[in-house]
């Protein structure tokens, strides 16, 4: 069974919808998930994550995968979510499971809140490779061999997107993937499928943070945010989350990872940094800050309200992600 790299979609808008000829596009809903490839073997099933890492152990709720996938074996792309009770996906639940590390942790949380499977695409049937296969013909050749069930589910489409895009406002999804049904599957990103969020989102690298000395602690004071620009192969400085818009459950799990990801050599240009003048005032106003810079290990999946010059305007974390590497966050 061949490894496969994941396909990926680049940032798209609403306008699509406003095109007077859509022929040859198909329209799912997103669900802003852990982006996985199930490869299955008989009864043996992986679930590879885009670090490669497999996750079987931290979902045991998907060990019984094998039977919804009528397929002696392949390899199917999709999405891991934890619902709300309004079954609508959650960040901060899908955070909680993906952050979870004791056995005993793990069986508890994959009971009081259970994830899903949403498979969307097949790159792999009986050791037959499906890449070059028209993602049309992909479709229909799921819908033989995925069968939905209380943790795995076949991911609807339809050729219209204004009318899913209705939907998806009502249902309050993430937002909507726009894609060529012709489109081929292919390594690395595409403008054959485009990634249109509801809300604006993107992910960043946690470049650094400033902390602060207070009588209970070391506080943190905000969290300096970068992405990579492939054109000049390095990080830059994006934006910076103030302390009033970060949530406790990320204060937590970033002091958990400072330890094992500083370093002495930032990877964004400080220069750069202090073209933020609320950055530069607050140093100047304080001593007793001082910046942690980290390796570029820590992604963080942003919401924000725009961009501008390339800088985010209010950015808040949504979920401290295990599944990206830093390279693979850009502004693009």
């Amino acid at each position: 069974m061949e490894v496969y790299e994941h396909m990926q979609p680049k940032r798209g808008s609403t306008s699509i919808l406003d095109r007077s000829n859509l022929i040859g596009y198909i329209f799912e809903p997103k669900f802003d998930g852990i982006r996985v490839l199930i490869y299955k073997d008989k009864e043996d099933i992986a679930i590879f994550n885009q670090v490669k890492k497999d996750l079987i152990g931290l979902f045991p709720e998907f060990l019984d995968l094998p039977a919804f996938v009528k397929a002696k074996s392949c390899v199917v792309d999709a999405e891991i979510v934890v619902l709300n009770n309004s079954k609508v996906p959650d960040q901060e639940l899908l955070q909680e499971r993906e952050h979870a590390r004791s056995v005993q942790e793990i069986k508890f949380k994959s009971k009081k809140i259970p994830a899903s499977l949403f498979v969307f695409d097949i790159l792999e049937k009986d050791e037959t490779s499906l890449t070059d296969e028209p993602l049309r013909k992909r479709k229909l050749l799921m819908k033989d061999i995925i069968t939905d069930g209380p943790n795995i589910t076949l991911v609807p489409y339809t050729m219209h997107g204004k009318d899913l895009w209705e939907q998806i406002e009502k249902q309050k999804l993430p937002g909507m993937m726009a894609k060529e049904s012709s489109s081929k599957y292919i390594k690395g990103a595409s403008w054959s499928w485009l990634d249109i969020d509801k809300k604006p989102m993107t992910d960043a690298i946690v470049a650094g943070v400033e902390t602060k000395n207070m009588k209970q602690g070391e506080r943190i004071s905000s969290i300096l945010l970068a992405a990579y620009d492939s054109k000049i192969d390095h990080f830059k400085y994006i934006g910076k989350i103030e302390e009033k818009d970060i949530e406790k459950t990320h204060t937590k799990l970033i002091k958990s990872m400072i330890k094992n990801n500083l370093t002495d050599r930032p990877i964004i240009n400080i220069d750069e940094k202090e073209k933020d003048e609320k950055i530069k005032e607050k140093e100047e106003k304080s001593s007793q800050n001082s910046i942690k810079w980290l390796e570029p290990s820590v992604v963080a999946r942003v919401k924000f309200k725009e961009i501008q010059d390339h800088i985010l305007i209010q950015p808040r974390i949504a979920r401290i992600r295990l599944d990206k590497y830093a390279r693979e966050c850009t502004l693009d």
